[in-house]
């Protein structure tokens, strides 16, 4: 994955959005968050390529955020910055 400027965000309906600057390598099947980690990784629609493990870890406040939530928001900037891209991706809960 190229470098993305990525931001989480909460939504009012309790889902999670990732919000990025540039559009990831492929569209995203599902979000997966490891609990004991505090990491999430995108795994793309496209069972070739690997999954992209986000490399930071959220705090407490993100953590919270995510463990109550049932889907992701993916938001990305278009080619040009023209014409963003959003969908939801399901978010899987990994660990205890």
């Amino acid at each position: 994955m190229s470098t993305n400027n990525i931001e989480l965000r909460a939504l009012k309906n309790g889902n999670v959005a990732l919000m990025s600057d540039r559009q990831f390598d492929g569209e995203v099947k599902r979000v997966e968050f490891y609990r004991e980690q505090k990491l999430l990784m995108l795994v793309y629609k496209d069972d070739t390529r690997e999954g992209d493990l986000l490399h930071y870890e959220l705090d407490e406040a993100a953590v919270k955020k995510v463990e109550h939530a049932s889907n992701v928001l993916i938001y990305t900037e278009g080619e040009a910055h023209k014409d963003p891209i959003a969908y939801y991706a399901f978010l899987v809960q990994v660990g205890y």
